[in-house]
């Protein structure tokens, strides 16, 4: 889904906006993200893996257009790596941070209730990341 979710998303954030582009491509992760919590038990695989493959499309459609918010803020050249350097610091704390998170899920609410936790964790992340977005088209008044 890399290559379809940076090119939808591309191509989206031409037509929508940037902003509005990653906005809605967080919602549809929200979306899904919170469906895999609550799905049946007895859903049927094909279901499933149908739904990680459309959030998988999300995912890569907000990676393949986040970079390039950065034209927006006039970033001089001289800092433009170390704001980078400190945007990928923050933007991948997560990979820091999720085995404990993980580890704490599980242990507080079981297998199967660990990973509905995990995904409503992830969905409110993904609810944050449209508040973001909607704060910082409002800051640069861009779509």
């Amino acid at each position: 889904m890399r290559p379809l979710g940076g090119v939808v998303g591309g191509f989206l954030a031409d037509k929508i906006g940037k902003t509005n582009t990653i906005m809605l491509t967080f919602a549809g992760a929200a979306v899904l993200l919170t469906l895999t919590a609550i799905f049946p038990a007895t859903l049927t695989p094909g279901v499933f893996f149908a739904s990680v493959v459309v959030l998988g499309f999300f995912l890569y459609a907000i990676r393949g257009t986040y970079w390039s918010l950065l034209g927006d803020d006039g970033f001089r050249t001289i800092v433009l790596g170390s704001a980078i350097g400190v945007i990928s610091f923050i933007g991948y704390m997560p990979d820091i941070v999720l085995s404990q998170l993980n580890s704490f899920l599980f242990n507080t609410f079981g297998d199967t209730g660990g990973y509905n936790a995990y995904f409503l964790v992830s969905a409110g992340f993904a609810v944050l990341g449209i508040v973001l977005a909607a704060m910082y088209g409002r800051m640069h008044k861009k779509g």
